[in-house]
Protein backbone atom coordinates (compact mmCIF):
# COMPACT_ATOMS: atom_id res chain seq x y z
CA UNK A 1 0.00 0.00 0.00
CA UNK A 2 1.34 3.40 -0.99
CA UNK A 3 1.43 6.10 1.70
CA UNK A 4 -0.01 9.50 0.82
CA UNK A 5 2.46 12.17 1.93
CA UNK A 6 0.43 15.22 0.82
CA UNK A 7 -0.56 16.28 4.34
CA UNK A 8 3.09 16.09 5.44
CA UNK A 9 4.18 18.09 2.40
CA UNK A 10 1.59 20.81 3.05
CA UNK A 11 2.51 21.08 6.74
CA UNK A 12 6.28 21.01 6.22
CA UNK A 13 6.26 23.37 3.23
CA UNK A 14 4.00 25.83 5.07
CA UNK A 15 6.38 25.86 8.02
CA UNK A 16 9.48 26.24 5.85
CA UNK A 17 7.99 29.09 3.80
CA UNK A 18 6.97 30.85 7.01
CA UNK A 19 10.21 30.34 8.94
CA UNK A 20 12.71 30.74 6.08
CA UNK A 21 11.02 33.28 3.82
CA UNK A 22 8.43 34.95 6.10
CA UNK A 23 5.63 33.88 3.73
CA UNK A 24 2.27 32.51 4.79
CA UNK A 25 0.35 29.74 3.12
CA UNK A 26 -2.91 27.87 3.00
CA UNK A 27 -3.80 24.61 1.35
CA UNK A 28 -5.05 25.23 -2.18
CA UNK A 29 -8.03 23.13 -3.23
CA UNK A 30 -8.00 23.98 -6.96
CA UNK A 31 -4.72 25.17 -8.48
CA UNK A 32 -6.47 26.79 -11.45
CA UNK A 33 -4.77 27.98 -14.60
CA UNK A 34 -1.00 27.96 -14.87
CA UNK A 35 0.48 31.25 -13.66
CA UNK A 36 3.00 33.15 -15.79
CA UNK A 37 6.73 32.53 -15.52
CA UNK A 38 6.69 29.01 -14.14
CA UNK A 39 9.70 27.34 -12.52
CA UNK A 40 10.12 23.74 -11.47
CA UNK A 41 12.74 22.85 -8.89
CA UNK A 42 13.66 19.21 -8.32
CA UNK A 43 15.99 17.20 -6.18
CA UNK A 44 16.56 13.51 -5.65
CA UNK A 45 17.47 11.60 -2.53
CA UNK A 46 18.63 8.14 -1.55
CA UNK A 47 18.28 6.52 1.84
CA UNK A 48 16.08 3.67 2.99
CA UNK A 49 14.21 4.46 -0.26
CA UNK A 50 15.06 6.53 -3.30
CA UNK A 51 12.88 9.36 -4.45
CA UNK A 52 12.48 12.78 -5.94
CA UNK A 53 10.77 15.93 -4.70
CA UNK A 54 9.50 18.52 -7.15
CA UNK A 55 8.14 22.01 -6.57
CA UNK A 56 6.49 24.15 -9.24
CA UNK A 57 5.87 27.84 -8.59
CA UNK A 58 5.76 31.13 -10.46
CA UNK A 59 8.93 33.19 -10.73
CA UNK A 60 7.07 35.95 -8.85
CA UNK A 61 7.03 33.72 -5.76
CA UNK A 62 10.76 32.98 -6.12
CA UNK A 63 11.47 36.72 -6.36
CA UNK A 64 9.42 37.50 -3.24
CA UNK A 65 11.04 34.63 -1.33
CA UNK A 66 14.53 35.87 -2.25
CA UNK A 67 13.67 39.43 -1.22
CA UNK A 68 12.28 38.26 2.10
CA UNK A 69 15.20 35.94 2.79
CA UNK A 70 17.71 38.70 1.98
CA UNK A 71 15.80 41.49 3.74
CA UNK A 72 15.42 43.45 0.49
CA UNK A 73 12.69 44.74 -1.77
CA UNK A 74 11.78 42.47 -4.70
CA UNK A 75 12.92 45.05 -7.25
CA UNK A 76 16.46 45.20 -5.81
CA UNK A 77 19.13 43.55 -7.95
CA UNK A 78 20.38 40.96 -5.40
CA UNK A 79 16.81 39.70 -4.92
CA UNK A 80 16.33 39.36 -8.68
CA UNK A 81 19.69 37.58 -9.02
CA UNK A 82 18.96 35.14 -6.18
CA UNK A 83 15.29 34.36 -6.92
CA UNK A 84 15.82 30.90 -8.41
CA UNK A 85 18.44 30.03 -5.78
CA UNK A 86 15.99 30.99 -3.03
CA UNK A 87 13.37 28.64 -4.43
CA UNK A 88 15.92 25.83 -4.67
CA UNK A 89 17.01 26.42 -1.07
CA UNK A 90 13.40 26.26 0.13
CA UNK A 91 12.99 22.94 -1.69
CA UNK A 92 16.21 21.69 -0.10
CA UNK A 93 14.97 22.50 3.41
CA UNK A 94 11.53 21.00 2.70
CA UNK A 95 13.16 17.82 1.41
CA UNK A 96 15.40 17.52 4.46
CA UNK A 97 12.50 17.87 6.87
CA UNK A 98 10.35 15.46 4.87
CA UNK A 99 13.11 12.84 4.72
CA UNK A 100 13.53 13.04 8.49
CA UNK A 101 9.79 12.54 9.02
CA UNK A 102 9.52 9.66 6.58
CA UNK A 103 12.73 7.78 7.41
CA UNK A 104 13.48 8.89 10.97
CA UNK A 105 16.39 10.71 12.54
CA UNK A 106 18.77 7.72 12.45
CA UNK A 107 18.53 7.10 8.69
CA UNK A 108 21.28 8.34 6.41
CA UNK A 109 19.73 10.14 3.46
CA UNK A 110 21.85 11.59 0.67
CA UNK A 111 20.29 14.43 -1.27
CA UNK A 112 21.33 15.87 -4.61
CA UNK A 113 21.75 19.56 -5.21
CA UNK A 114 18.43 21.08 -6.30
CA UNK A 115 18.03 22.05 -9.94
CA UNK A 116 15.59 24.50 -11.51
CA UNK A 117 14.18 25.06 -14.95
CA UNK A 118 11.45 27.05 -16.61
CA UNK A 119 8.42 24.93 -17.47
CA UNK A 120 5.48 25.20 -19.81
CA UNK A 121 1.85 25.46 -18.66
CA UNK A 122 1.27 21.84 -19.75
CA UNK A 123 3.72 20.62 -17.11
CA UNK A 124 1.85 22.68 -14.49
CA UNK A 125 -1.37 20.96 -15.50
CA UNK A 126 0.32 17.56 -15.31
CA UNK A 127 1.59 18.21 -11.79
CA UNK A 128 -1.62 19.90 -10.64
CA UNK A 129 -3.68 16.91 -11.71
CA UNK A 130 -1.49 14.38 -9.92
CA UNK A 131 -3.18 12.44 -7.13
CA UNK A 132 -0.08 12.75 -4.93
CA UNK A 133 0.46 16.49 -5.51
CA UNK A 134 0.25 18.85 -2.55
CA UNK A 135 -1.18 22.25 -3.47
CA UNK A 136 -0.49 25.47 -1.56
CA UNK A 137 -1.27 29.13 -1.89
CA UNK A 138 1.80 30.99 -0.61
CA UNK A 139 1.39 34.76 -0.33
CA UNK A 140 -1.34 34.56 -3.01
CA UNK A 141 0.88 32.51 -5.35
CA UNK A 142 0.11 28.86 -6.20
CA UNK A 143 2.72 26.22 -5.39
CA UNK A 144 2.68 22.53 -6.28
CA UNK A 145 4.78 19.89 -4.51
CA UNK A 146 5.04 16.30 -5.70
CA UNK A 147 6.92 13.44 -4.06
CA UNK A 148 7.90 10.31 -5.96
CA UNK A 149 9.19 7.35 -3.92
CA UNK A 150 10.67 4.27 -5.55
CA UNK A 151 9.60 0.83 -4.41
CA UNK A 152 7.93 -0.16 -1.19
Amino acid sequence: MMTDHRAQLVRIASTVFEEQAFMFSDELVQPGEAPAGLLETTMSFAGPRRGRLMMAAPHALALLAAANMLGLEPEEEPAREQAVDALMELLNVICGHLATEIFGTEAVVRMTVPAAQAIEPGRWGELAGGSATARLLVDEQPVLLALELDGG
